[in-house]
């Protein structure tokens, strides 16, 4: 996982597979990511996800509720 800021937009790119194994480090991961940054935007990037199960659906889902500028 990646992240750049650029002109108030968070962009964090994923990579692998995010399932049952994974989303709750991920989930982690973006949260200490979007807590240490400040941002107008955030922008989840999938391009180099493998693999996304329901799991890392709910995951994107709980960071959209939390997070309007998800997109």
């Amino acid at each position: 996982m990646n992240f750049e800021l650029k002109e108030n937009k968070l962009i964090i790119s994923l990579v692998g597979r995010i399932d049952s194994n994974t989303s709750s480090d991920v989930e982690n991961d973006i949260t200490k990511i979007i807590n240490d940054n400040s941002f107008e935007q955030l922008v989840l990037d999938f391009e180099n996800v493998e693999f996304l199960s329901s799991a890392g659906l709910r995951v994107i889902l709980r960071l959209k509720k939390k997070y309007n500028s998800l997109s």
